[in-house]
């Protein structure tokens, strides 16, 4: 009688762990909610801008995910800061030398770090598919990275600045 109790006990707790991930996925994956506090630590973060380029809105990182901000102007004709032969790239390329499925990055103020985004596919065999995003923060002085954001795939199109 104890063993039957136990078993049914052991599949009800591993069903309600199975429905918690699966909500917890539902929703990372379509929603700016990221409770990161790991940004912190990037010195000037405030100063990142992340712009969408087709609405022509800009936002900034906050502890729900990102935030719509009216107190910063945007230039949403610059984005890559140089393209793909300019020296910001060329940094970033030396130290994480994969670029395939880099969006778009930006140098700090005073040069020292380079804000970029990385889609995650989730079959190399399909490599457009793009499941999340992260947004890191790659530090030149010691090569060190921090993820700043992660943000769901259909924002492939949010550009980096930063101020």
């Amino acid at each position: 009688m104890k063993k039957k109790s136990f078993g049914r006990l052991v599949l009800k707790g591993a069903a309600v762990v199975l429905l918690v991930l699966f909500i917890k996925e539902v929703v990372l994956y379509h929603t700016y909610l990221d409770f990161s506090q790991d940004y912190r630590q990037v010195d000037n973060y405030e100063g990142i801008v992340f712009k969408h380029e087709y609405k022509r809105t800009a936002y900034k990182r906050c502890f729900w995910g990102l935030k719509t901000t009216a107190d910063v102007t945007a230039d949403f004709s610059r984005n890559n800061d140089g393209g793909f032969d300019g020296e910001t790239y060329k940094k970033l390329i030396a130290v994480i030398h994969d670029s395939g499925h880099l969006g778009s990055w930006a140098a700090s103020p005073d040069g020292t770090k380079i804000v970029y985004s990385e889609g995650h596919v989730i079959d190399e065999l399909e490599p457009t598919y793009i499941r999340y995003i992260d947004f890191k923060v790659l530090d030149l002085q010691d090569n060190s990275i921090t993820l700043i954001f992660t943000a769901p795939a259909e924002e492939t199109s949010l550009g980096l600045e930063w101020q």
